[in-house]
């Protein structure tokens, strides 16, 4: 029985987490709608593009528990918490204060159990499964563009095989 004499059980603790300033796997299309309310369906954005010095993911320390009592007056302890570790990838560095990851180039930032920047987007094709491709890097499609998609990119495109009626735009190269 709690009364003015017993303490509380104790505050359990909490470990150490990783929270990431992107979505680790898009699995479904992100539409936008426009300024009078339509959506193309031909923008999925799938690409997470990201620029140099963006933070990725931010460390946030465990929280320690507080003791306690039980109801016959045995103190408790608190449970042992544990701090998260960045996963660090290619193209990305800790901040000095070893609580961010940190972009070191532009490209886009993807997880496969690291977070991971790159300046080249690769794709099979271009199609209603991938929707236009807007890229702040270079970008390789190993196969076909289909009719009335558009890839965009920052730096240069490579297209392995044929296009149709497709819109083209680099600040680079295209090679078809």
């Amino acid at each position: 029985a709690y009364g003015p004499d017993v303490a509380p059980a104790r505050a359990e603790g909490h470990d150490g987490e990783v929270v990431y300033r992107f979505e680790r796997e898009i699995t479904k299309p992100r539409f936008k709608e426009d300024e009078h309310g339509r959506v193309n369906i031909k923008e999925l954005n799938l690409i997470q593009n990201v620029m140099a010095g963006d933070v990725l993911a931010e460390l946030q320390a465990p929280r320690a528990g507080t003791k306690g009592m039980n109801v016959k007056g045995e103190e408790l302890l608190p449970q042992e918490t544990h701090a998260a570790a960045l996963p660090k990838g290619q193209n990305v560095s800790i901040s000095p204060d070893g609580t961010q990851l940190i972009a070191d180039i532009d490209g886009h930032v993807f997880f496969n159990g690291t977070v991971n920047v790159s300046d080249v987007y690769e794709v099979e094709t271009v199609d209603a499964a991938t929707g236009n491709i807007r890229f702040n890097g270079s970008v390789v499609v190993k196969g076909e563009i289909g009719d009335g998609y558009e890839v965009h990119a920052a730096k240069s495109i490579t297209v392995a095989m044929s296009v149709g009626r497709v819109v083209i735009v680099a600040a680079g190269n295209i090679t078809i």
